[in-house]
């Protein structure tokens, strides 16, 4: 009887946290717009550089 009890909990707790995510969807999707315009307004500044020539791969660093 004792592990069928915590199974119940344990999908009752399963559930009040998927419905805690849930309700927090739609705010985070005004966040999300943010960071694309932030991205858009960086990718519209004129790139300068040169591309690489040289015959080894690229490395960043």
């Amino acid at each position: 009887m004792s592990q069928t009890k915590r199974q119940e909990e344990e999908v009752a707790e399963n559930a009040s946290n998927k419905r805690k995510w849930e309700s927090n969807h739609n705010e985070s999707l005004s966040h999300q717009n943010k960071w694309h315009k932030v991205s858009r307004a960086h990718t519209a500044w004129p790139i300068n550089k040169k591309a690489y020539a040289g015959s080894l791969p690229l490395c960043n660093q």
